[in-house]
């Protein structure tokens, strides 16, 4: 009776790692075209050294880190642009079925970006450049009236909001 309570044991705790293993790597984006917008991400703005990428359930998340201790708030402008032009309705769909494989629509964007400090980065971000589709947290923004999937756009510190755009409706 041993042996098989150990037995069950052993495969209960191997399939709860392979579901752990899968679950991890399911979360990382892996695109051949969101690794070349970051690639001409990196191009645009050489004080990126690493991106990471992420989509799950109803997230989009990156993590940018910045070889400086400071950003001016225009490169802060041009990186949340460019994610803004590049992430519009279609080119969701498309990663969505390809990582998904099916369509889904993402509530919440973020890209978070790590100062390099005298010690090297740290866990806590430095900025964080956000969307959402809710207004608030409450209501969902109707997807059939406007190409970009996300409008609510906003740049802030773990401090507080620097700077918030909200598109024409």
């Amino acid at each position: 009776m041993k042996k098989y309570i150990s037995t069950a044991i052993a495969i209960a705790a191997v399939l709860v790692l392979s579901f752990l293993i899968w679950n991890r790597n399911h979360m990382i984006l892996r695109n051949p075209e969101v690794d070349l917008f970051c690639e001409g991400l990196e191009g645009d703005h050489p004080k990126i050294v690493r991106i990471e990428k992420y989509m799950f359930r109803t997230f989009i998340g990156f993590e940018l880190y910045y070889e400086d201790s400071q950003i001016s708030r225009e490169e802060l402008i041009e990186i949340r642009d460019a994610f803004k032009d590049r992430f519009n309705r279609y080119f969701i769909e498309k990663i969505g079925r390809k990582h998904w494989g099916r369509s889904m629509y993402p509530a919440d964007f973020s890209v978070r970006i790590y100062l390099k400090k005298r010690d090297g980065f740290h866990d806590d971000y430095d900025y964080e450049i956000s969307s959402t589709l809710a207004d608030g947290y409450d209501t969902q923004v109707p997807l059939s009236d406007s190409d970009n999937l996300f409008r609510y756009w906003s740049i802030a510190t773990p401090e507080g909001l620097l700077i918030q755009e909200e598109e024409a409706m």
